[in-house]
């Protein structure tokens, strides 16, 4: 019984994870999150440039920054339709209190 227990509990603490924090800044879902947030973080309107790609320079794996609550930093390079680039920007994202997710993105 103790065995089939334990059998148990492994794969349910594998997938405790958080479902809506990528686990790290290399993750398909961190950058599915990039593309579709910092264009609203940076409230651009329908005529403004459009990212064009985005290259993770490095980061954090996610961590728990209060009990339950996990925080991912992310540092990269966008580069814009209009030829700008954001060489090394950090991208933030993390669940508040209330489960909602928040992000910011800034130069270091």
């Amino acid at each position: 019984m103790k065995k089939l227990l334990i059998a148990l509990l492994f794969p349910a603490t594998a997938f405790a994870f958080p479902a809506g924090i990528p686990q790290n800044c290399q993750a398909p879902l961190a950058h599915d999150m990039e593309m579709s947030n910092i264009p609203y973080l940076l409230d651009l309107g329908p005529n403004a440039a459009k990212i064009k790609s985005i290259k993770t320079e490095g980061g954090t794996p996610a961590y728990e920054y209060l009990p339950g609550n996990y925080k991912i930093d992310c540092y990269i390079t966008v580069t814009w339709s209009n030829g700008a680039v954001d060489n090394f920007f950090r991208f933030s994202m993390w669940e508040d209190r209330y489960g909602g997710l928040k992000g910011t993105y800034s130069q270091r």
